[in-house]
């Protein structure tokens, strides 16, 4: 018996060819215009102590000044796949993109125990990350924090120590 699987979140939609299609920059309409401060007046924007504590301008400044390249890099892999799938399908035709979108779902299936952290190499080499070192590489990932580990409890096991 078949059954039918949802399409994986990962997976790049496969538009018609298009100029919007094709960019190596977000397009400036989806950025945000306005942003609204928590804790301030809505008709003087007056920040009220009262009622959400003492002034920070830390979350001032976090929560309003972006860099205009921080768009860029956030969707930049996204938009590097995407300029690529459609090169792919006026090249190839609509075969070659769904062909590397299904190899792209099957490698991103879990093989491995939950207790182990899933590398997925196969998926790294599709991206053609396998061929630069980059920051992630170096500096490993926030979930691979040693912070989050409890050694009191590592060192119980260890030693064989029940408490």
């Amino acid at each position: 018996m078949v059954s039918f699987h949802p399409p994986a979140p990962h997976l790049v939609p496969i538009e018609p060819p298009t100029l919007s299609t094709l960019r190596f920059t977000p397009n400036p309409a989806d950025a945000p215009t306005s942003h609204t401060l928590p804790g301030t007046h809505p008709e003087f924007s007056v920040h009220d102590a009262f009622r959400h504590g003492l002034h920070s301008v830390k979350h001032e400044v976090g929560a309003v000044a972006h860099h205009p390249l921080e768009p860029v890099l956030a969707q930049a892999d996204q938009l590097a796949t995407q300029r690529s799938l459609t090169l792919q399908r006026r090249v190839y035709g609509l075969h070659a993109p769904l062909r590397l979108q299904m190899e792209r779902s099957l490698l991103a299936l879990k093989h491995q125990s939950p207790v182990f952290k899933s590398v997925n190499l196969g998926l790294e080499v599709m991206a053609g990350k396998d061929e630069s070192i980059d920051v992630e590489d170096v500096l490993g990932d926030r979930d691979e924090c040693v912070d989050d580990i409890d050694f009191h409890a590592v060192m119980e096991r260890k030693l064989k120590i029940k408490v």
